[in-house]
């Protein structure tokens, strides 16, 4: 199978987990996020912008790199 970088919409993916992911959590059960990503976000400012709304309301982020085409930074 062919790597086509750079077309993952995680931007997306964390908007719609915010905005719809959470509206009958329980109240003080912890509110997770678990992002399974190759790296290479088609916005990545978008993405980070996205993941720190999550943070902001409280939801605790994680990322699981499933790729060795990003070198880390």
């Amino acid at each position: 199978m062919q790597y086509i970088p750079g077309g993952t919409m995680t931007a997306d993916a964390l908007e719609k987990v915010r905005l719809e992911g959470f509206t009958s959590a329980r109240p003080g059960v912890p509110q997770i996020v678990v992002v399974v990503t190759d790296g290479l976000s088609r916005f990545p400012s978008l993405t980070r912008f996205q993941a720190s709304l999550l943070r902001r309301d409280g939801v605790d982020v994680y990322a699981i790199g499933t790729c060795t085409c990003v070198a880390s930074s």
